[in-house]
Parts: C-alpha cells; structure tokens; sequence
C-alpha cells in the first residue's frame, strides 16, 4: 500500500514500511535479506536493491535505489510483471508490449492510488508511470525529494 500524504509505502506480508527517510544504513540492518532478489551497484554512488514484495493485489518486483548519501531516492513498481520466475530476453520485448505494459500501469495507479499516469506531485515527492523506449521497459516511479517527517 502507499500512503500518499506521507510517501510511504507497506508491505503487509512483512509488516515493513519503506518511506523518503530510510537511509541505507538502517535498510541494510531491518530489511530480511532472504527477500532482496539481487543488489545492483552501478558503481556511481547508487545502489539498486530488487525484492519481490505484494503491493495491493500482488506480488510484484520492486526496486530501491539508494542515493550517494544514503537517503532512498526511487522506488520502481512492475505490477504488470506477474509472472516472478520468468526469465527476460531482449528479443521477447516489443514496443507493443511495452506500451500495453505502461497502460496496465496507468490503469494500476487510477485503481490503487486515485492517481493519473503524469507526474503527481507531492511534499515529499512524485509518483508516475513511465515508458522508456530505450531500455525496453515500463513501471511506477516513486520518487523522493524531501527528507523531513510529513504527519
């Protein structure tokens, strides 16, 4: 679930929360290694974390990308992938297939959240779908910008 006036989002079947304040550090110790899938170091400050994680009515890839200071700056949703063994290849992407992926994500964030797919901005940040052409891909983009509590 996310809680749109504070940016949180909760994973019920951990009973854990992640929010704009997490830093890296307290990630690390709270967080069950047994559910992060894969750690992803690009090697310029930014760490990339994928778990698989029900948000709503799935369980869904989710991916946290720590920033050089520490502080979570994205959280990216995949509801559209539901099938967590598959393996992806570049040849089964299609540009058809990624547009109707970021139309089943459009469709996510008007049924969950009361969200349209352009940025929806917030205090503590933004949320929207996007479609990236280059990399073959679709999502929900959570992004954080704003590094004090919200009541």
């Amino acid at each position: 679930m996310i809680e749109l006036q504070t940016g949180k989002i909760i994973f019920p079947e951990l009973n854990i929360a992640v929010s704009p304040l997490l830093h890296h550090a307290d990630f690390i110790y709270g967080f069950p290694k047994d559910k992060i899938v894969q750690i992803r170091n690009t090697k310029n400050g930014y760490i990339w974390y994928e778990v698989r994680e029900k948000i709503y009515d799935n369980k869904i890839p989710v991916h946290l990308c720590f920033n050089l200071q520490g502080n979570l700056e994205f959280v990216e949703l995949y509801p559209q992938i539901f099938d967590l063994n598959a393996i992806w290849h570049w040849e089964n992407w299609t540009p058809e297939k990624v547009k109707k992926d970021k139309k089943y994500c459009d469709e996510w964030l008007v049924r969950f959240c009361g969200l349209q797919s352009e940025e929806n901005l917030f205090s503590w940040g933004s949320v929207s779908s996007y479609l990236d052409p280059r990399s073959c891909s679709s999502g929900i983009c959570i992004h954080y910008t704003e590094r004090t509590e919200i009541n």
